[in-house]
């Protein structure tokens, strides 16, 4: 994902704590570890890497999560749901999701400015 790297590590030298929270490692192990090469050569230090997570909402709760990126609707719907603020990264023809706390990105430069504006308004 072009930009990832860079937008992540400025995010992380600003101080803002990165999480990955995924499902994947849940029904095929070779998934996880797919996702952790994957991690390695982005080489962005992230706080804690949370595999096999079925409930992402959960987790961000237990985790004190402002703020999560998704892509995928569904995860999307259950973060504004449970009244976290999300990012929807959606760089592909799928559905709309227009709920409160559901911001609309379409590239990484995008997610820092939505950010930065957040963390404005706490």
């Amino acid at each position: 994902m072009v930009g990832a790297k860079e937008i992540l590590s400025r995010l992380k030298d600003e101080g803002h704590q990165l999480y990955v929270i995924t499902l994947r490692g849940y029904y095929r192990a070779e998934e996880q570890v797919e996702a952790e090469n994957k991690l390695k050569e982005l080489g962005v230090e992230f706080d804690d890497v949370c595999w096999a997570v079925k409930d992402k909402a959960g987790k961000c709760r237990e985790l004190d999560i402002d703020v999560m990126i998704d892509d995928n609707p569904d995860n999307v719907v259950q973060f504004a749901d449970e009244n976290i603020k999300v990012l929807f990264f959606k760089d592909a023809p799928i559905r709309e999701v227009n709920l409160k706390n559901v911001i609309k990105v379409d590239d990484w430069m995008d997610i820092y400015r939505k950010v930065k504006e957040l963390s404005q308004n706490q």
